[in-house]
């Protein structure tokens, strides 16, 4: 036998995945060159019946071990930056792969890992798309922090696929300091605090605006929505026009169409209606300020029940309830490292994103420093504070 003589071979290597997999051909195809069709091999493959068989033409390696690792990599590659996008939907690979050289009988070894966890419910469109541009844009702008961010994406994966909430805790938490490691010697949660507190500010008012938009989805028909949407005059998207709505006086009156609307739905009404009270620039920053002294204790508790749990094993009652704020903390700080990394703007180093995000917190502090009334320009502000167009689509930007 000739396959452990150390030259290299091209496989044919086949997997056989989940029909999530359908939904990205076209991207799959194009960027990693993941063959869907039917090479005439596919009959030497048993596979479940929820899954499809997909393979990778010529991959070049010493032994099909080998080319079976170099093949999962390639497709690892997209779906590590999907399940983080995505979060929670199950997807899987079946334990082996086939691999066939220049048309011998196939030989059949370990897939390696066996599944992720992905979101339900998801625009399968948009979070492949999502995906791909993602990852295409860090390779071109920021190839140097590509090693880093792989490392927190998969601190993070691991933290959502493993069954012990112990784990997955402190999964996140090591997510997290990854993207905040310090310069020099130092206390590393002083890092985390100093990168993670302000990138979390500036994101505090749209992240509410978001979860106010999903839950008026959620039990509004599309007529009421639509009804909601049309109160505003200003051309945008929706999260630019629930601002409108929401913190501008002019729509005080137009805000009483949504509490009618709303009159079934209590709890969203109160959170609209204590929105609408922020007439001011004083009362939004009063706002905003006890939100960052609520994270910041609650970062201290999270990073005490880390030390914990490393240090002595205890693990309190409320790690679930801890762990669900620390993923949505996770999400936020790496998505913002990894947006800004593959933007438009050659944002090159995890250090010009956080420099970026100083300015832009400084921005907003300075809007707010001065009591006044809420106008246009300072809501347009609140929205999207960066000076560049990194984070917002290009709706939100008034004309």
């Amino acid at each position: 036998m000739d396959i452990f003589d150390f030259k290299p071979h091209k496989y044919c290597v086949y997997f056989s995945v989940s029909k999530i997999v359908l939904q990205f051909k076209e991207i799959l195809k194009k960027r990693i060159r993941l063959q869907f069709e039917d090479d005439g091999n596919f009959m030497y493959f048993k596979k479940d019946r929820n899954k499809v068989i997909v393979f990778f033409e010529e991959i070049e390696a010493p032994c099909p071990n080998t080319a079976a690792e170099i093949a999962y990599q390639r497709l690892d590659l997209f779906f590590s930056f999907y399940k983080f996008v995505g979060n929670k939907r199950f997807f899987s690979i079946q334990k082996k792969a086939m691999i066939i050289e220049n048309g011998q009988t196939p030989i059949f070894v370990d897939a390696h890992k066996f599944s992720y966890n992905i979101i339900e419910d998801i625009d399968f469109k948009k979070i492949g798309t999502t995906s791909d541009d993602l990852l295409t844009g860090i390779l071109v702008n920021a190839q140097s922090e590509y090693i880093l961010l792989r490392k927190s994406i998969e601190l993070h994966n691991t933290a959502l696929a493993v069954p012990d909430l112990k784990s997955g805790f402190l999964n996140l938490w090591a997510s997290m300091e990854v993207l905040c490691q310090a310069k020099n010697e130092g206390n590393k949660f002083q890092y985390v605090l100093k990168n993670v507190v302000p990138i979390l500010k500036k994101e505090y008012l749209s992240i509410i605006i978001s979860d106010i938009i999903e839950c008026l989805k959620e039990n509004l028909s599309e007529e009421k929505y639509k009804e909601i949407m049309d109160i505003v005059d200003e051309i945008g998207c929706d999260n630019k026009k629930v601002f409108y709505l929401l913190l501008l006086p002019k729509y005080e009156e137009s805000r009483n169409r949504v509490y009618e609307i709303l009159g079934d739905y209590p709890v969203l009404r109160s959170r609209i209606c204590l929105l609408a009270e922020l007439n001011t620039t004083k009362k939004v920053s009063e706002y905003i300020e006890k939100y960052i002294q609520r994270i910041t204790w609650h970062l201290y508790r999270m990073y005490r029940t880390r030390n914990s749990i490393i240090h002595s094993g205890d693990v309190p009652s409320n790690i679930k309830y801890l762990g669900e704020h620390l993923h949505a903390y996770v999400d936020t700080t790496l998505s913002e490292f990894i947006i800004k990394l593959s933007g438009d703007i050659p944002f090159d180093s995890t250090s010009n994103v956080i420099t970026d995000v100083k300015f832009a917190v400084e921005r907003i502090d300075s809007i707010l420093g001065k009591d006044r009334e809420i106008d246009n320009n300072i809501v347009d502000i609140l929205i999207h504070p960066e000076i560049g167009h990194t984070m917002h689509c290009q709706k939100h930007i008034s004309n």
